[in-house]
């Protein structure tokens, strides 16, 4: 064989060699069971499954850190808008942790279909799912509104009140129980809209996440689908009366904006002088949300749990419960 034929075959080979590469496997072959040609939107890295390296991938990819390649592009394309950007990213994550529904990509018709899902169904599936969805709101969610604010007594005042100062106090708290009235609150603390606005007004308040539970912290965990809608109900576990309560104790403290001894002290007035042993517990714990169970978007978040306030007061031990109850709607 001459010599510049050898070159020419050798730069065929090369180039051959360079298709191959350039070309995902997943092009002609099945992946994860998916038909020829098919692809999971969002598998950025061609492996066959979303998982959070796409979801890296992509960011990198729309900060112009990294560069896919034109197939690869339209793959990480998730919104189909025709850029890759932080959404895609965000959508991509979501995928990898069931949170929104994988869609199937056919490569050669451009057809998308929805991956039909598994719903959860474990403790512990749900309990997961739960999480994910609650704690994308803050960080994500185009708007969250407080609906409603309701303060209730939950039980009778016990420990050593006098019998003759026991309806006096019955009366002040029952003055300041019922539905909140909305238009007193900071307008951000309704209607929030930017980051911090929902950090501050969503449970839990003041942090930038929603939920740290696990299984730990829950008495059960269930959903139930209809319409496409999944109704998730989280039982958190009751906590004994501490005087170290606040977001993150706990196990209520870890979903709920729960209320530390330091604010009734704070707000006692001139009474903090005589006020001793503050100490918060409690119970019946309650959160239910809906979520589209298509993009894993919380759509309503209700909150209800009671809790109990311990104290001593010119030697004599109080201990008085309420309940409070929240509910919102979140626009995406």
């Amino acid at each position: 064989m001459k010599k510049s034929l050898k070159k020419q075959v050798a730069f065929l080979l090369c180039v051959v060699l360079l298709f191959c590469t350039a070309v995902p496997a997943f092009a002609q072959t099945p992946q994860n069971g998916l038909e020829p040609y098919c692809v999971y939107l969002g598998d950025a890295d061609a492996n066959g499954a979303v998982t959070a390296v796409d979801a890296r991938w992509i960011l990198q990819t729309a900060s112009g850190v990294r560069s896919l390649s034109a197939q690869l592009t339209d793959i990480a394309d998730l919104n189909r808008d025709g850029r890759i950007t932080a959404v895609d990213a965000r959508y991509a994550l979501q995928m990898a942790s069931g949170m929104r529904a994988k869609q199937i990509l056919n490569t050669q018709t451009g057809e998308i279909t929805a991956e039909v899902r598994k719903i959860p169904t474990t403790q512990a599936e749900i309990l997961a799912y739960f999480n994910a969805a609650i704690n994308d709101v803050k960080p994500n969610a185009k708007r969250v509104r407080l609906l409603h604010e309701i303060n209730s007594t939950a039980g009778e005042i016990s420990g050593d009140l006098p019998e003759s100062m026991r309806g006096l106090a019955k009366s002040l708290i029952a003055s300041n129980m019922g539905e909140k009235d909305l238009s007193t609150l900071d307008p951000a603390l309704v209607n929030a809209a930017t980051v911090a606005q929902k950090n501050a007004m969503f449970p839990v308040e003041n942090t930038n996440w929603s939920s740290r539970l696990t299984e730990e912290d829950i008495l059960s965990a269930t959903l139930t689908e209809a319409n496409g809608i999944y109704t998730i109900e989280i039982l958190v576990k009751p906590d004994a009366p501490s005087a170290n309560t606040g977001a993150g104790f706990g196990h209520n403290g870890k979903v709920f904006s729960v209320i530390s001894p330091s604010v009734i002290t704070d707000n006692a007035g001139s009474a903090a002088t005589m006020i001793r042993n503050v100490q918060i517990a409690h119970r019946d714990g309650k959160v239910r949300v809906t979520v589209d169970s298509t993009t894993g978007q919380v759509l309503t978040a209700d909150y209800f749990f009671v809790w109990e306030m311990s104290l001593t007061a010119l030697s004599m031990q109080i201990s008085i419960p309420f309940g409070l109850e929240k509910n919102f709607s979140v626009e995406w």
